[in-house]
């Protein structure tokens, strides 16, 4: 054994776990790499920030949402099954901390980096990605429902992304205790929680839904939807090039009222499978957005050592990648696309197109109850009153 593992910091009443490698650290605490000297196998455990596990309900949510997953007993005392599937990533262990030391989860060994930390490096994911991401999510969180567990802070930070782009959802039960508690909180987890949840309510099914719903937009726009400065512009407003069979599916699980959102994530991730098995997703164009100096390609490292090979997931053109947490400057970019969009199109219709003066527009009295040129695009892309809404098909 190395010295540097020999020294590394052990969790557990009886030093059971070493930390091996840190994978990440967000407001909740940090996810590490861990071996089980118990058993001799890697794991990976969530620790807890002591800013969380100290606050007085914390504790009480954490033992009982917990518990159930490792115990899964209903009241009735008949055992119930476990969560069982692949991208939903298995609990083992849990430790509810003390003054001396940290509150813990210990999960199955699970590899990659979260999701959050992809899209603050590469922007906007191809939308055939980022709906075979939503599609495991959903089935992932859905399979939790099936046995009466609801995660209740679906987010890029609990996303790990491997190097296959397969994706493992964690943080199933201590989720459930710090995603009330930080809807208290302005915090970058604040737009993928549903409204009710803001407004105090407990975590449910339909806000999972809201939640998978707003982290398919993150992938699809590069920033949240609510916070990030789109508000209630439709994601094809601004980015046309999403297939309206991805888009208004999102639109809905974003929706307000929760019994507006789709009936369970079942039926969300049906409704992208179906897009994706019609060979839809392709049909909006590629996610790269066009610029006047050409898409610039960016290499990303590659599986094997020393080789270099263009990234999977395309960014814009040579546009900046917006970081997808600050609404600033998504919001005054946002408005300076819309507008040059709005002058773009004023100088077409001044530009003349024949000798012969143009006819009059007629005014709203004048004209036909029908549109003369109807645009599916244009006709689909109005929000409705629950939250924001694209075209309901694609063209």
């Amino acid at each position: 054994m190395s010295r540097s593992l020999a020294r590394a910091p052990r969790l557990g009443t009886d030093a059971r776990y070493r930390l091996i490698r840190k994978i990440s650290e967000d407001e909740v605490g940090s996810v590490w790499t861990a071996e089980d000297v118990a058993f001799g196998r890697l794991v990976t455990i969530r620790v807890i920030a002591e800013s969380l596990r100290s606050h007085g309900r914390f504790t009480e949510l954490f033992a009982s949402t917990t518990e159930q997953l490792l115990h899964p007993v209903s009241m009735d005392g008949a055992l119930r099954p476990r969560i069982s599937h692949p991208s939903a990533a298995g609990v083992l262990h849990f430790d509810l901390g003390s003054s001396t030391s940290p509150a813990f989860v210990v999960m199955e060994q699970i590899e990659g980096e979260p999701l959050a930390t992809l899209l603050s490096r590469q922007g906007r994911l191809e939308a055939e990605v980022a709906v075979r991401i939503t599609i495991a999510v959903a089935r992932a969180v859905h399979a939790a429902h099936e046995v009466g567990v609801v995660h209740g802070a679906v987010n890029p930070a609990t996303l790990l992304i491997d190097s296959a782009r397969a994706v493992k959802v964690f943080d199933f039960g201590v989720a459930a205790a710090y995603g009330p508690i930080l809807a208290e909180r302005d915090t970058e987890l604040s737009p993928y929680l549903a409204p009710e949840l803001l407004a105090g309510g407990r975590p449910t099914s339909r806000s999972d839904t809201f939640a998978v719903g707003a982290v398919l937009y993150a992938m699809l726009t590069g920033w949240p939807s609510r916070e990030g400065g789109l508000g209630d512009t439709p994601i094809r407003r601004v980015f046309s090039d999403v297939p309206g069979s991805i888009a208004h599916p999102c639109s809905r699980a974003l929706a307000q009222d929760p019994d507006a959102r789709p009936a369970s994530l079942e039926d969300f991730a049906s409704k992208l499978s179906q897009a994706s098995s019609m060979g839809r997703l392709s049909k909006g164009g590629s996610s790269r957005r066009a610029s006047p100096g050409g898409p610039v390609h960016r290499p990303g490292p590659s599986i094997e050592q020393g080789k270099e090979e263009p990234p999977l997931f395309a960014r814009r053109g040579n546009e900046t990648v917006t970081n997808f947490i600050d609404p600033v400057r998504v919001e005054a970019s946002l408005r300076k696309l819309v507008r040059d969009r709005e002058a773009r199109a004023d100088k077409t219709d001044s530009a003349p197109g024949s000798l012969s003066p143009r006819s009059p527009r007629r005014s709203s009295a004048d004209r036909p109850s029908g549109p003369e040129n109807p645009d599916p695009d244009e006709s689909d892309d109005r929000p409705p009153a629950d939250g924001p809404d694209d075209s309901r098909a694609d063209d």
